[in-house]
């Protein structure tokens, strides 16, 4: 298989939610209990939205958002390839476009949860250590991941 004339873009309008819903809920481990409206909702109240597309068939293949104040907190969150996309280092390009956006990129501290750090740790993102000033600290409600 070729690889894909691949877009990111940061227009609303452009969302495939059908594609977005479907791989949170059958292919995530952390959303997996989202409802569509809850999904939508998500997105809606982020301060920046991410889609990655298939140029050839406007297909949504992936995305990612950014829950933020605009300048000195930001939360990276519901990264995705979809997985027939996956493996052709995807996750990466667009992970670099949004980190690299400049309105994004000059948030003074940036956070996510993750089951894979490794994949983080090249856009600068760190495990939060021991020496750091600041504690990580969460409250979440029953039943959520």
């Amino acid at each position: 298989m070729k690889t894909p004339s691949i877009l990111i873009s940061d227009d609303r309008s452009k969302l495939q939610f059908d594609v977005i819903c479907r791989f949170l809920n059958d292919h995530s481990y952390w959303a997996k209990t989202r409802s569509h409206a809850m999904i939508e909702e998500s997105f809606d109240g982020s301060r920046w939205v991410f889609g990655m597309y298939d140029e050839e068939n406007g297909v949504q293949v992936g995305g990612a958002r950014v829950v933020s104040d605009g300048c000195t907190f930001g939360y990276v969150t519901d990264v995705f390839i979809v997985p027939e996309f996956q493996g052709k280092g995807l996750g990466s390009r667009l992970l670099a476009a949004v980190m690299e956006n400049p309105e994004v990129a000059r948030v003074g501290r940036m956070a996510l949860l993750t089951e894979t750090p490794e994949f983080y740790a090249p856009f600068g993102f760190s495990v939060h250590g021991a020496g750091d000033p600041m504690e990580f600290m969460q409250r979440k409600l029953p039943d959520f991941l």
